[in-house]
């Protein structure tokens, strides 16, 4: 289990998993789509233990927001090219 950091608004201070998690959520964004937790496990083909894990931690300290059943981006001043 990843542990929690106070650092992790900066986007350095963010994991690889993280990284590879958020990515996801954001490619989905250009599309104007907001994955659901299954979404995201089949692109990052990552075990849905550890994108839950990132997810919370991507929500917690901003990064993502909850929409029902969905994630999508949190709050940020920068454009997205996928």
């Amino acid at each position: 289990m990843a542990e929690r950091r106070d650092d992790l608004r900066d986007v350095q201070a963010m994991s690889d998993t993280e990284t590879v998690v958020y990515e996801a959520v954001a490619s989905c964004a250009v599309d104007d789509v907001s994955p659901r937790l299954s979404d995201i496990v089949e692109m990052t083909d990552l075990a849905e233990d550890v994108v839950r894990e990132c997810l919370d931690d991507l929500v917690e300290h901003g990064w993502l927001v909850v929409q029902g059943d969905r994630y999508a981006l949190g709050p940020h001043d920068w454009g997205l090219e996928y």
